[in-house]
């Protein structure tokens, strides 16, 4: 199974790449994965409302994003709660849906505050690779964007404060969080720079590519608009490619390796979307650094065989269905991957979940379940953080979470509790214990007006059993609040 996922994207990417998108003269900037508009369209996803939009690989462009709310605007049978939802993201859009050339220095202008009264770092992960210290923690940041035809850019730059822990130390930096440019050009748009990833239709964590680590330096080719492929493959309906390459810094066994990833998603039925994906690492200190190297890996084959040293290969693949029931809509959803290594991998790690967008009629209430096993033989790292599922290798997650929306003020509450487990193999040799960490949370997000968004968060965490954690024992309480001014 792993060597066909291998060779399908290969050919499949490498014919989509030949045949352009139909042309657009228009560059467009990518909507950050903390955005609330995700929530907004697959809300509307799942009520049967979009039917046409690719949303398991993020982040989408301003256009699509565009794009989709005016198939939302042209659907029948939406109710009144409905209707919000799209007027709320008419409001969150509206820069976006008159398309004309622009430069805004500054787009928004937000302060973090988070305080915890330990340091264990267990919590905090899906936010960019950002870290905090036991006490009071600060951030400060603003995103610029300009689009300029087929030329849009987008920075965020962040100044991060944390007080001096029991060792004496704080930090106190500035620097680079996210920026990127975009050129379009037959349809097509090339990104590099720094941005965050997510592959896959996990709403607490992505086997592949996530959000968990800093935002990763990438180059990145993609159809970020559905298209129609010619001949055969015109039966998989509506189809994005996504092609990065990106560098780490350090590996266990081998110094700043290369990683390329593919993944090629598609809507055969308006109700059902899937996707296939590879990642490999290649390349690095000590092993073969040209162009074969490239090929060889993105052809599925070992690329270092002289040396006897293989890079780590993932295949998998992923499907969402939607079910727009009047009475009971619901979406259930599983990503599956493994290893390309020469270790004998009896297990796939999966993600599977369910996604209620509302309870019977309640349409403000909503309830979402996601377990998760990662049976990988190796993990990606950058800078010490997952690149894909933050669990880690050898691990499980159970995530609940219930969300009240209330669109005429873009507010919701969510109420979520998740349960991770570490080491399971090492647990079913030995007999002991896993380490565990249990997390409780809630939060509280609302416009105060149509430009000034609050967020409130509290999070309680307890870890037990660190013999294989790095002694986390203990527990820990966390309180955030953000404070957000669009322009």
């Amino acid at each position: 199974m792993q060597r066909f996922l291998k060779y399908a994207v290969f050919f499949l990417g490498v014919f989509t790449v030949t045949i352009p998108s139909p042309s657009s003269a228009k560059a467009a900037t990518y909507i950050p994965l903390d955005d609330s508009v995700y929530s907004l369209i697959l809300r509307l996803e799942a009520e049967g409302i979009i039917k046409s939009g690719l949303i398991t690989t993020l982040p989408l462009s301003r256009r699509e994003v565009v794009r989709v709310l005016r198939e939302a605007e042209k659907a029948g049978n939406k109710n009144s709660f409905l209707e919000e939802v799209i007027d709320l993201l008419r409001r969150l859009l509206r820069d976006d849906i008159v398309e004309t050339k622009f430069i805004k220095p500054v787009d928004n202008l937000y302060t973090r505050y988070f305080y915890a009264d330990s340091g264990i770092q267990g919590l905090y992960y899906n936010n960019d690779g950002d870290k905090f210290r036991k006490g009071s923690n600060v951030r400060l940041g603003f995103s610029s964007k300009a689009e300029l035809g087929r030329l849009s850019f987008y920075v965020n730059p962040e100044f991060r404060y944390s007080e001096a822990d029991d060792s004496g130390d704080k930090d106190e930096y500035a620097f680079l969080k996210t920026g990127y440019g975009v050129l379009n050009f037959a349809g097509l748009d090339l990104q590099v720079g720094k941005d965050s990833q997510w592959w896959g239709p996990g709403y607490h964590g992505a086997l592949m590519l996530s959000n968990n680590p800093d935002p990763l330096t990438v180059i990145k080719l993609s159809n970020s608009q559905p298209a129609l492929l010619p001949w055969i493959f015109k039966y998989l309906g509506p189809f994005r490619f996504t092609l990065i390459e990106t560098r780490l810094e350090k590996d266990k066994n081998t110094p700043e390796p290369y990683i390329w990833g593919m993944r090629l998603n598609f809507k055969p039925i308006p109700y059902l979307e899937a996707g296939i994906q590879r990642t490999a690492v290649f390349a690095g200190k000590g092993r073969l650094n040209d162009v074969s190297a490239i090929l060889k890996s993105f052809g599925g084959s070992n690329e270092d065989e002289l040396k006897g040293r293989s890079g780590v290969q993932r295949a998998g693949f992923d499907l969402k269905l939607t079910v727009p029931s009047w009475l009971q809509p619901f979406q259930l959803y599983l990503e599956a991957g493994e290893d390309g290594t020469k270790v004998l991998q009896s297990k796939w790690s999966y993600i599977t979940g369910l996604y209620l967008p509302r309870i019977l009629l309640l349409d403000r209430l909503g309830f979402r379940a996601e377990y998760s096993e990662n049976y990988f033989v190796s993990s990606f790292i950058s800078n010490n953080r997952a690149i894909g599922h933050h669990m880690g290798v050898d691990s499980s997650d159970m995530f609940f979470e219930l969300n009240y929306h209330v669109p005429e003020l873009n507010g919701r509450i969510n109420v979520s509790y998740d349960i991770e487990k570490y080491s399971l193999s090492v647990d079913k040799l030995s007999g002991t214990a896993n380490p565990t960490k249990i997390e409780a949370s809630v939060g509280l997000t609302f416009n105060l007006t149509n430009a000034l968004n609050i967020e409130g968060k509290y999070t309680f965490g307890k870890f037990k059993n660190p013999i294989y954690v790095n002694d986390s024992a203990g527990n820990i309480n966390l309180f955030a609040l953000s404070v957000e001014y669009y322009f």
